[in-house]
């Protein structure tokens, strides 16, 4: 309808689609939902380490923390180099 009178379509977001951003949102930032996460996407090896870390008692944000600089870690160095080098 808005295109046909070449007008922008202007929509109001609903309460539920306002809920499921701010769930979207969380489910990215809560330490403990970045943890589930990593448990069920990494590697066997890594798996373990973070239960290790759990066991020995470390809290949810530091662990998160640490995923979240890995994997920038990780990021940076399998950047390929982009600059021309003469």
């Amino acid at each position: 309808m808005c295109r046909a009178k070449h007008v922008d379509c202007v929509y109001r977001q609903t309460p539920e689609g306002n809920f499921r951003e701010r769930l979207e949102a969380l489910q990215v930032s809560h330490p403990a939902a970045v943890i589930y996460r990593a448990i069920q996407t990494r590697p066997e090896a890594e798996v373990q380490e973070i239960v290790r870390r759990i066991r020995a008692g470390a809290d949810a944000e530091t662990i998160a923390r640490q995923l979240s600089t890995a994997d920038l870690l990780l990021r940076v160095h399998l950047e390929p180099e982009t600059r021309c080098r003469y």
